[in-house]
């Protein structure tokens, strides 16, 4: 797990836990959510999302084949910031670092 500041940090414990990161690796879609749409399928996540006062979410599973290798995910600190129209920019950020060489331990 990598993030960019320790808010993310909280919010990725949450969502190992169930996110909305789980749907879209279980999907193989990138899946686009707001806290208030997930409150009630997805608590714990809305909860600890709501504590680090982000609010928007878009998740991109990354597969290497068929192996699930993670998941990107971009949060927002107001509602609705993100919608189904970053999903492209989504899927050519994830492309971008599927390219990236896998190193063990790195």
């Amino acid at each position: 797990m990598a993030c960019t500041d320790d808010r993310c940090a909280l919010v990725e414990s949450a969502q190992f836990r169930g996110g909305p990161g789980a749907h879209a690796a279980q999907s193989h879609r990138a899946v686009v959510a707001d806290v208030a749409e997930i409150r009630t399928l997805r608590p714990e996540f809305a909860r600890a999302a709501r504590e680090a006062r982000i609010f928007g979410f878009l998740a991109a599973p990354l597969f290497r084949g068929a192996r699930h290798v993670g998941t990107f995910s971009w949060y927002a600190q107001r509602s609705h910031a993100l919608t189904e129209a970053a999903v492209p920019a989504a899927e050519r950020a994830c492309r971008g670092l599927l390219r990236l060489p896998i190193r063990p331990g790195g």
